[in-house]
Protein backbone atom coordinates (compact mmCIF):
# COMPACT_ATOMS: atom_id res chain seq x y z
CA UNK A 1 0.00 0.00 0.00
CA UNK A 2 0.80 3.28 -1.09
CA UNK A 3 1.71 5.89 2.31
CA UNK A 4 0.86 9.33 1.99
CA UNK A 5 3.27 12.05 3.17
CA UNK A 6 2.19 15.46 4.20
CA UNK A 7 4.32 18.27 4.57
CA UNK A 8 5.39 18.84 8.41
CA UNK A 9 5.63 22.65 7.43
CA UNK A 10 2.76 23.25 5.70
CA UNK A 11 0.18 19.95 5.72
CA UNK A 12 0.73 19.44 1.65
CA UNK A 13 0.85 16.48 0.17
CA UNK A 14 2.09 17.34 -2.93
CA UNK A 15 5.82 17.16 -3.46
CA UNK A 16 8.70 17.42 -5.89
CA UNK A 17 11.43 14.73 -6.02
CA UNK A 18 14.69 16.87 -5.10
CA UNK A 19 18.15 15.57 -7.04
CA UNK A 20 18.94 14.30 -4.08
CA UNK A 21 16.42 11.08 -3.73
CA UNK A 22 16.41 11.22 -0.20
CA UNK A 23 14.43 14.27 0.14
CA UNK A 24 11.51 15.49 -1.04
CA UNK A 25 10.53 19.06 -1.70
CA UNK A 26 7.10 20.51 -1.07
CA UNK A 27 5.96 22.44 -3.84
CA UNK A 28 3.44 24.79 -1.69
CA UNK A 29 6.43 26.25 0.96
CA UNK A 30 9.60 24.34 -0.50
CA UNK A 31 9.95 22.54 2.76
CA UNK A 32 12.45 19.60 2.67
CA UNK A 33 11.15 16.34 3.97
CA UNK A 34 13.22 13.69 4.57
CA UNK A 35 11.82 10.40 2.74
CA UNK A 36 12.22 6.35 3.73
CA UNK A 37 11.28 4.33 1.19
CA UNK A 38 10.59 1.28 4.37
CA UNK A 39 9.17 3.81 6.17
CA UNK A 40 6.07 5.45 6.81
CA UNK A 41 7.33 8.34 9.03
CA UNK A 42 8.49 11.64 7.29
CA UNK A 43 10.82 13.96 9.11
CA UNK A 44 11.17 17.60 7.87
CA UNK A 45 14.45 18.27 7.44
CA UNK A 46 14.42 22.09 6.54
CA UNK A 47 12.05 24.78 5.28
CA UNK A 48 12.06 28.50 3.61
CA UNK A 49 8.47 29.05 4.07
CA UNK A 50 7.55 31.95 1.86
CA UNK A 51 8.08 35.18 3.59
CA UNK A 52 4.41 36.26 4.28
CA UNK A 53 5.80 38.91 6.26
CA UNK A 54 7.73 40.47 3.79
CA UNK A 55 4.65 40.43 1.16
CA UNK A 56 2.74 42.25 3.56
CA UNK A 57 4.85 45.09 4.48
CA UNK A 58 5.53 45.40 0.73
CA UNK A 59 1.94 46.16 0.29
CA UNK A 60 1.10 47.82 3.16
CA UNK A 61 3.85 50.34 3.48
CA UNK A 62 2.93 51.95 -0.40
CA UNK A 63 -0.85 52.17 1.48
CA UNK A 64 0.77 54.11 4.36
CA UNK A 65 2.43 56.23 1.92
CA UNK A 66 -0.31 57.61 0.12
CA UNK A 67 -2.89 58.04 2.73
CA UNK A 68 -0.14 60.21 4.60
CA UNK A 69 0.43 62.62 1.01
CA UNK A 70 -3.58 62.83 1.11
CA UNK A 71 -3.66 63.71 4.48
CA UNK A 72 -0.83 66.19 4.03
CA UNK A 73 -2.46 67.63 0.81
CA UNK A 74 -5.73 68.49 2.81
CA UNK A 75 -3.88 69.95 5.69
CA UNK A 76 -1.59 71.98 3.09
CA UNK A 77 -4.93 73.54 1.63
CA UNK A 78 -6.61 74.69 4.38
CA UNK A 79 -3.20 76.12 6.24
CA UNK A 80 -3.26 77.94 2.35
CA UNK A 81 -7.20 78.60 2.64
CA UNK A 82 -6.93 80.07 6.10
CA UNK A 83 -3.74 82.06 5.37
CA UNK A 84 -4.01 86.09 4.48
CA UNK A 85 -1.89 88.05 1.64
CA UNK A 86 0.28 89.47 4.62
CA UNK A 87 2.21 86.23 5.10
CA UNK A 88 3.11 85.96 1.61
CA UNK A 89 5.21 88.96 1.34
CA UNK A 90 7.92 88.60 -0.48
CA UNK A 91 9.57 91.64 0.27
CA UNK A 92 10.56 91.47 3.71
CA UNK A 93 13.95 92.95 5.42
CA UNK A 94 16.84 90.98 5.92
CA UNK A 95 17.34 91.99 9.84
CA UNK A 96 15.33 93.28 12.43
CA UNK A 97 15.72 96.44 13.51
CA UNK A 98 14.31 97.92 16.32
CA UNK A 99 13.20 101.35 15.89
CA UNK A 100 11.94 104.26 18.11
CA UNK A 101 8.68 106.65 16.99
CA UNK A 102 9.58 110.07 16.86
CA UNK A 103 5.84 111.00 16.70
CA UNK A 104 3.75 111.13 20.01
CA UNK A 105 0.18 110.97 19.19
CA UNK A 106 -2.18 113.72 20.33
CA UNK A 107 -5.18 113.31 22.77
CA UNK A 108 -8.26 112.63 20.49
CA UNK A 109 -10.53 115.70 21.05
CA UNK A 110 -14.05 114.69 22.65
CA UNK A 111 -16.76 114.47 19.71
CA UNK A 112 -20.54 115.82 20.08
CA UNK A 113 -23.26 114.09 18.96
CA UNK A 114 -24.27 117.36 16.74
CA UNK A 115 -20.40 116.99 15.17
CA UNK A 116 -21.27 113.07 14.35
CA UNK A 117 -21.58 112.52 10.17
CA UNK A 118 -22.62 109.06 8.54
CA UNK A 119 -20.66 106.34 7.64
CA UNK A 120 -20.57 107.23 4.04
CA UNK A 121 -19.40 110.96 4.54
CA UNK A 122 -16.60 110.97 7.40
CA UNK A 123 -15.28 114.55 7.73
CA UNK A 124 -14.34 114.93 11.07
CA UNK A 125 -10.11 114.52 11.18
CA UNK A 126 -7.40 115.01 13.24
CA UNK A 127 -3.78 116.08 12.06
CA UNK A 128 -0.64 115.85 13.57
CA UNK A 129 1.09 118.67 13.35
CA UNK A 130 4.29 117.85 15.00
CA UNK A 131 7.20 119.05 14.36
CA UNK A 132 9.37 116.25 12.65
CA UNK A 133 6.84 114.65 10.16
CA UNK A 134 3.69 116.81 9.20
CA UNK A 135 -0.05 116.22 6.21
CA UNK A 136 0.42 118.63 3.85
CA UNK A 137 -2.80 117.74 1.46
CA UNK A 138 -4.94 114.39 1.57
CA UNK A 139 -7.40 113.53 -1.03
CA UNK A 140 -9.81 110.52 -0.36
CA UNK A 141 -12.16 108.09 -2.73
CA UNK A 142 -13.74 105.02 -3.48
CA UNK A 143 -12.24 102.11 -5.41
CA UNK A 144 -14.86 100.06 -7.30
CA UNK A 145 -15.24 96.82 -5.15
CA UNK A 146 -16.14 98.99 -2.36
CA UNK A 147 -12.75 99.77 -0.76
CA UNK A 148 -11.91 103.48 0.39
CA UNK A 149 -8.55 104.74 0.17
CA UNK A 150 -6.46 108.29 1.24
CA UNK A 151 -3.52 110.05 -0.81
CA UNK A 152 -1.47 111.94 1.37
CA UNK A 153 1.53 113.95 1.34
CA UNK A 154 3.29 114.37 3.85
CA UNK A 155 6.45 116.42 4.52
CA UNK A 156 9.90 116.03 7.01
CA UNK A 157 9.42 119.45 8.54
CA UNK A 158 12.59 118.61 11.15
CA UNK A 159 16.13 119.24 10.33
CA UNK A 160 16.72 115.48 10.79
CA UNK A 161 16.46 112.48 8.17
CA UNK A 162 14.01 110.23 8.96
CA UNK A 163 13.20 106.97 8.57
CA UNK A 164 9.97 104.77 7.15
CA UNK A 165 7.64 107.86 7.07
CA UNK A 166 3.84 107.23 7.42
CA UNK A 167 0.33 107.82 8.35
CA UNK A 168 -1.89 106.00 10.46
CA UNK A 169 -5.73 106.18 10.68
CA UNK A 170 -7.98 105.37 13.19
CA UNK A 171 -12.00 105.27 12.81
CA UNK A 172 -14.15 105.53 15.85
CA UNK A 173 -17.89 104.87 16.31
CA UNK A 174 -20.50 107.11 17.82
CA UNK A 175 -19.97 105.90 21.40
CA UNK A 176 -16.23 107.10 20.61
CA UNK A 177 -15.03 103.31 20.76
CA UNK A 178 -12.06 102.78 18.26
CA UNK A 179 -12.78 100.03 15.60
CA UNK A 180 -10.68 100.27 13.06
CA UNK A 181 -6.44 100.61 12.79
CA UNK A 182 -5.27 101.01 9.54
CA UNK A 183 -1.36 101.92 8.37
CA UNK A 184 0.07 103.49 5.14
CA UNK A 185 3.85 103.93 4.35
CA UNK A 186 5.66 105.41 1.96
CA UNK A 187 7.57 103.65 -0.58
CA UNK A 188 10.48 105.96 -0.11
CA UNK A 189 12.49 104.50 2.90
CA UNK A 190 14.25 107.93 4.08
CA UNK A 191 13.15 111.06 4.32
CA UNK A 192 15.39 114.18 4.13
CA UNK A 193 14.31 117.25 6.05
CA UNK A 194 11.63 119.26 4.17
CA UNK A 195 11.50 116.74 2.12
CA UNK A 196 7.93 115.41 0.88
CA UNK A 197 6.41 112.25 -0.37
CA UNK A 198 2.98 110.77 -0.98
CA UNK A 199 1.68 107.96 1.07
CA UNK A 200 -0.95 105.41 -0.08
CA UNK A 201 -3.36 104.49 2.48
CA UNK A 202 -6.29 101.89 1.63
CA UNK A 203 -8.93 100.26 3.58
CA UNK A 204 -10.79 97.17 1.68
CA UNK A 205 -13.54 97.26 3.74
CA UNK A 206 -15.08 100.74 5.48
CA UNK A 207 -16.83 99.52 9.15
CA UNK A 208 -20.63 100.45 8.32
CA UNK A 209 -20.65 102.23 12.21
CA UNK A 210 -17.75 104.66 11.50
CA UNK A 211 -18.19 107.99 12.52
CA UNK A 212 -15.00 109.61 12.94
CA UNK A 213 -11.84 109.13 11.34
CA UNK A 214 -8.16 110.43 12.88
CA UNK A 215 -5.28 110.37 10.65
CA UNK A 216 -1.46 110.64 12.73
CA UNK A 217 1.72 110.71 10.86
CA UNK A 218 4.20 109.15 12.45
CA UNK A 219 8.38 107.98 11.16
CA UNK A 220 11.36 106.58 13.33
CA UNK A 221 14.92 107.10 13.50
CA UNK A 222 17.19 106.19 10.21
CA UNK A 223 18.19 103.09 10.64
CA UNK A 224 20.76 100.64 8.31
CA UNK A 225 17.65 99.09 6.88
CA UNK A 226 16.86 102.57 5.43
CA UNK A 227 20.07 104.16 4.27
CA UNK A 228 20.41 100.87 1.79
CA UNK A 229 17.86 102.39 -0.62
CA UNK A 230 19.26 104.22 -3.78
CA UNK A 231 18.07 106.86 -6.04
CA UNK A 232 17.38 105.66 -9.55
CA UNK A 233 17.69 108.13 -12.50
CA UNK A 234 14.55 108.33 -14.17
CA UNK A 235 15.55 109.18 -17.98
CA UNK A 236 12.16 110.14 -19.82
CA UNK A 237 8.84 108.96 -19.16
CA UNK A 238 5.71 109.76 -21.60
CA UNK A 239 2.10 109.75 -20.21
CA UNK A 240 -1.50 107.92 -22.34
CA UNK A 241 -4.51 106.76 -21.08
CA UNK A 242 -5.88 103.54 -21.63
CA UNK A 243 -9.63 101.95 -20.78
CA UNK A 244 -9.77 105.70 -18.16
CA UNK A 245 -6.49 104.26 -16.66
CA UNK A 246 -3.02 106.12 -17.09
CA UNK A 247 -0.10 104.61 -17.86
CA UNK A 248 3.35 106.31 -17.86
CA UNK A 249 6.39 104.31 -19.71
CA UNK A 250 9.61 105.29 -19.41
CA UNK A 251 13.20 104.38 -18.79
CA UNK A 252 15.57 104.16 -15.78
CA UNK A 253 19.66 104.16 -15.77
CA UNK A 254 21.46 103.47 -13.23
CA UNK A 255 23.74 106.11 -12.19
CA UNK A 256 25.74 104.71 -9.44
CA UNK A 257 29.10 102.97 -9.53
CA UNK A 258 27.27 99.89 -8.11
CA UNK A 259 24.80 97.18 -9.52
CA UNK A 260 21.34 98.10 -7.98
CA UNK A 261 18.47 95.45 -7.57
CA UNK A 262 14.79 95.56 -7.04
CA UNK A 263 14.10 98.85 -8.79
CA UNK A 264 10.77 99.78 -8.31
CA UNK A 265 9.12 103.22 -9.84
CA UNK A 266 6.94 105.07 -8.19
CA UNK A 267 4.13 107.74 -10.39
CA UNK A 268 2.73 110.43 -8.38
CA UNK A 269 -0.04 112.76 -10.11
CA UNK A 270 -0.43 116.12 -8.57
CA UNK A 271 -3.05 118.61 -9.19
CA UNK A 272 -2.67 122.25 -9.95
CA UNK A 273 -1.69 123.70 -6.12
CA UNK A 274 0.93 120.68 -6.10
CA UNK A 275 -1.32 118.92 -3.87
CA UNK A 276 -0.81 114.76 -4.76
CA UNK A 277 -3.88 113.16 -6.09
CA UNK A 278 -3.41 109.91 -7.77
CA UNK A 279 -0.11 107.17 -7.33
CA UNK A 280 0.83 104.08 -8.18
CA UNK A 281 3.96 101.74 -8.70
CA UNK A 282 5.27 98.72 -10.48
CA UNK A 283 9.16 97.28 -10.62
CA UNK A 284 11.24 98.27 -13.94
CA UNK A 285 11.42 95.43 -16.32
CA UNK A 286 14.72 95.00 -15.61
CA UNK A 287 14.59 94.10 -11.73
CA UNK A 288 18.76 94.17 -11.45
CA UNK A 289 20.86 96.76 -12.92
CA UNK A 290 24.46 96.88 -13.50
CA UNK A 291 26.08 100.72 -13.41
CA UNK A 292 25.41 102.10 -16.37
CA UNK A 293 22.94 99.59 -17.77
CA UNK A 294 19.04 100.97 -18.13
CA UNK A 295 15.57 99.33 -18.42
CA UNK A 296 11.91 100.22 -19.19
CA UNK A 297 9.09 100.36 -16.91
CA UNK A 298 5.17 100.69 -17.06
CA UNK A 299 3.22 102.56 -14.24
CA UNK A 300 -0.25 102.25 -14.42
CA UNK A 301 -2.36 104.99 -11.96
CA UNK A 302 -6.19 104.82 -12.26
CA UNK A 303 -7.78 102.72 -8.88
CA UNK A 304 -5.86 105.51 -6.88
CA UNK A 305 -6.72 108.71 -8.28
CA UNK A 306 -8.95 111.81 -7.49
CA UNK A 307 -9.36 114.38 -10.53
CA UNK A 308 -7.34 115.04 -13.62
CA UNK A 309 -3.79 114.81 -13.03
CA UNK A 310 -1.82 118.70 -13.98
CA UNK A 311 1.78 117.56 -13.23
CA UNK A 312 3.81 114.39 -12.58
CA UNK A 313 6.34 113.00 -10.37
CA UNK A 314 7.99 110.15 -11.35
CA UNK A 315 11.02 108.61 -9.30
CA UNK A 316 12.33 105.20 -9.06
CA UNK A 317 14.52 103.36 -6.14
CA UNK A 318 16.25 100.60 -5.77
CA UNK A 319 18.44 98.67 -3.07
CA UNK A 320 22.37 97.93 -2.90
Amino acid sequence: MGQKIECQACGASSFIKHKNKSLLECEYCGAMTAFNENSIDAVIVSGHQKPVNLVFLLVIIPVLVIVLMVVFWFVFQNIRKHTTMEAYETEKPLEVIETTTLVQTPTRPVITGKERTSPSSISIETFNESELLTIQSQVSGVTTNGGKYWILGVKNSSNQRLSRPGVMLSLFNQEGQRIEEQGGWSLREVLKPEEQTAVLLFLSELPADAVEQQLKPFASKPSQLGLKQVEVTVANYSVTTKNKTLEIVGDVINEQNFKVKYVRVMAVAYDADGKPIGIGNAFSTDKDLESGQNSGFKVKVGTFLQGEPVTWGISALGRH
